[in-house]
C-alpha cells in the first residue's frame, strides 16, 4: 500500500505572481537545538535567554508540536528539504540516505520559478565529506552559490590555510568533523580558507548578510538557506566573552603539534575528550554540570548572530516581504548540555525529545504574529508551505501540507494526523494523540536529559495529550479500546514499512 501523495496542482512551475509580489524566503536551521532552549517557549528552561530567536516568534507563529522526519541530521535534512520521507529511497532511514537525482530539492523548485538561490553553512545528506562532485553538493541541486561544508560538522575555528595544509584527518574515522578549508562556489578552486581566529557561526552570518545586501539591490526574489552548525557541540567553541559570562574556561583549540592530555595529537581523541562529559564518559574533560554552561554560552553567542541577521533584514528593507522559518534539524543532543524537557529522550532516539523540535515561522500580514500553534505539524510541511506562498504550481510527490490556512484558521493541518519514523532499528508512529515507539536499549546522556529507561528496547504506547514526557507506558493495558489503538498503530506502521521497500 503506497501512502497517498499530496499533489500541488497544475503542471507549470512558473509563478503567476510578479517578482515584486513574490516573497523572499529565509530558511534558518539550527543544529541539535534543545526543545526547551528557546525562551519564547512556555516550557523554556529558566537559565536560557534567546531574545533574538524570540523575535521570530513575536512576529510570527510558534509551534509546540512540530516534528522532523528523523532524530539525526542527515535523514532529517533529506525530509525537510524535499518534502519527502527519506525512507522512500533509504528504507532503514540510517545515517547516509543521500539525495537521489529523481527527488527534487526545494531550491530546484524555486530556481526554476525565477528565484535567486544561495546556501550558507552545513550541507549534510550523508554524502562523502569534503566532496563537491556529487548530487548532494548544493550547486548540483538548485543553488546558484554555496559557502560552507559537506560533513556532519566542522571545527568552529580551524579553517585557515595553515591547518588545511598540516591536518588531513580521514573522515569520519578520525572524528565526525572537518578541519580546514570550506567549500566556496564563488572561488575558482571551489574551496577557500579564512583566518583561524574567526568563529564559524559569525562567519556564516557575515556571508548571509553579504548576500542579503546584494539581493536588496535586485528586484529578483531570493531563497537563502542558512544552515548553522550551532549549537552542535563540536567542543562548544564560542568567543571567550560568552564563556566568561557563565564562568567556564576557554577550551584549547586543537593543535596537531602538541600531544598532551588537554590537547592530544590525534584529533579524534581531542574531539571525544571535549564532546563527551564525565561521569557519563570517564575520559571526558568537561564535567556534566559545566557542559550545560558551555552549551548556554554557545547558544547565547549563536542567538546574537541571529540578531545580527534579523537586524540586517530590517535595515535593508526586506523584512516585510520575507518569510522567515526557523527550526532545529533534530532534538537536543544527548551529551551537549541541551535540554528537551518536558519531553523524554534526545537526538538519536525516537522519543519525543529526539524528533519534536522548536519551530517558528514569520511572514508579516500573511501568518499570525505572536501566536502559538498547538496542533501537530511536520518539517514535511515546509516545502508545500513555500510553494503555496510563492504560487509555484506543479505535481511533486509531497508528503506534507501547506501551513498557511491552518495557521490563520488555528485548525489542525490534518485531523488525527499520522506521522512515521524509522531510524535504523528504532521506529515510531503517531496518530492523533497516540504514539507507538521502539527505541534503542543503551542511551547515555547528561543530567539535562530525562529518559524513561523502563521502556528502552521494547515497543511502548503513550497518550501524548496526557503524557508528553512518555513516562506512562500503556502497551500492556488490557482495556479493549487501548488494545485496539495499539493494534491499529502497529498495522499502520507495518503498512508504511512495506510501502518503502
Amino acid at each position: 500500500m503506497r501512502i497517498p501523495l499530496i499533489l500541488v496542482t497544475c503542471c507549470s512551475l512558473i509563478s503567476s505572481l510578479s517578482a515584486a509580489e513574490r516573497p523572499n524566503i529565509l530558511l534558518i536551521v539550527g543544529d541539535d537545538h534543545g526543545y526547551a532552549d528557546i525562551s519564547a517557549y512556555p516550557n523554556a528552561r529558566p537559565d536560557i535567554k534567546t531574545p533574538n530567536l524570540d523575535r521570530i516568534a513575536r512576529t510570527g507563529t510558534l509551534f509546540t508540536q512540530a516534528y522532523v522526519t528523523s532524530p539525526v541530521c542527515s535523514p532529517s535534512r533529506c525530509g525537510y528539504l524535499t518534502g519527502r520521507m527519506q525512507n522512500e529511497w533509504a528504507p532503514k532511514g540510517g545515517w547516509s540516505p543521500r539525495l537521489p537525482k529523481n527527488v527534487k530539492h526545494i531550491a530546484e523548485y524555486l530556481k526554476e520559478a525565477g528565484y535567486a538561490t544561495a546556501m550558507v553553512g552545513k550541507n549534510d545528506f550523508g554524502q562523502p565529506a569534503g566532496s563537491n562532485n556529487n548530487r548532494e553538493n548544493p550547486t548540483n541541486h538548485g543553488f546558484d552559490q554555496f559557502f560552507g561544508f559537506n560533513a556532519h560538522a566542522h571545527d568552529f575555528y580551524l579553517h585557515s590555510q595553515e591547518i588545511t595544509d598540516t591536518v588531513k584527518p580521514k573522515w569520519p574515522t578520525d572524528a565526525s568533523a572537518h578541519l580546514g578549508k570550506f567549500a566556496d562556489s564563488q572561488s575558482d578552486s571551489q574551496f577557500s580558507t579564512v583566518e583561524k581566529d574567526q568563529w564559524q557561526t559569525e562567519l556564516f552570518t557575515d556571508k548571509s548578510i553579504e548576500y542579503l545586501t546584494e539581493r536588496s539591490k535586485k528586484k529578483q526574489p531570493f531563497f537563502l538557506y542558512l544552515s548553522h552548525a550551532s549549537v552542535h557541540a563540536l567542543i562548544h567553541q564560542a568567543p571567550k566573552r560568552y564563556l566568561d559570562e557563565v564562568g567556564v574556561p576557554e577550551l584549547p583549540n586543537y593543535d596537531p603539534k602538541t600531544n598532551t592530555k588537554e590537547n592530544p595529537a590525534n584529533y579524534k581523541t581531542y574531539y571525544y575528550n571535549y564532546s563527551r562529559p564525565f561521569p557519563q564518559v570517564p575520559k571526558g574533560l568537561i564535567a556534566d554540570e559545566d557542559m550545560r554552561k558551555y552549551y548556554r554560552a554557545h547558544l547565547k553567542a549563536y542567538d546574537d548572530q541571529i540578531g545580527r541577521l534579523l537586524d540586517s533584514l530590517e535595515q535593508l528593507g526586506l523584512a516585510k516581504n520575507t518569510i522567515v522559518i526557523y527550526f532545529s534539524d533534530n532534538g537536543g543532543e544527548a551529551f551537549t548540555g541541551a535540554n528537551n524537557q518536558p519531553l523524554s529522550g534526545c537526538k538519536y532516539t525516537t522519543f519525543e525529545g529526539g524528533i519534536r523540535v522548536p519551530m517558528m515561522i514569520s511572514w508579516p500580514n500573511h501568518i499570525p504574529a505572536g501566536k502559538t500553534y498547538t496542533n501537530i505539524a511536520s518539517a514535511l510541511d515546509i516545502v508545500p508551505t513555500i510553494l503555496e506562498a510563492t504560487d509555484i504550481k506543479g505535481s511533486p510527490e509531497l508528503r506534507g501540507h501547506s501551513l498557511i490556512k491552518p495557521l490563520n484558521d488555528n485548525t489542525p493541518i490534518v485531523k488525527n494526523r499520522t506521522l512515521f519514523w524509522r531510524f535504523n532499528k528504532q521506529w515510531a508512529v503517531r496518530k492523533g494523540d497516540w504514539k507507538l515507539v521502539l527505541t534503542g536499549k543503551n542511551q547515555k546522556h547528561t543530567s539535562q536529559i530525562v529518559l524513561n529507561k523502563k521502556v528502552l528496547g521494547k515497543v511502548a504506547l503513550f497518550n501524548l495529550a496526557d503524557d508528553p514526557a512518555e513516562m506512562h507506558d500503556l502497551s500492556e493495558s488490557t482495556d479493549p479500546k487501548i488494545v485496539a489503538i495499539k493494534n491499529d498503530l502497529q498495522k499502520s506502521f507495518n503498512a508504511w514499512e512495506v510501502s518503502n521497500k
